[in-house]
């Protein structure tokens, strides 16, 4: 999205979030939605090597207070 974007690679399994803070800078409740956003995906493709936004992303989004 503009507003971010969560990365993985399943041979190294390592995990990148990426948070456009130009977007967000005026507005640190929305950051941290993304951000919380954006980790979701990252465990989501952590645990089960891929993401949307059904309803396991959901879930743990919403464990993490997103």
């Amino acid at each position: 999205t503009k507003g971010g974007s969560a990365k993985f690679n399943r041979w190294t399994r390592k995990i990148s979030i990426e948070i456009n803070y130009s977007l967000h800078k005026q507005n640190m409740s929305e950051l941290k939605n993304t951000y919380l956003h954006e980790l979701g995906h990252a465990v989501d493709f952590f645990l089960f090597n891929s993401s949307s936004h059904d309803y396991r992303w959901q879930a743990i989004t919403s464990t993490l207070g997103g």
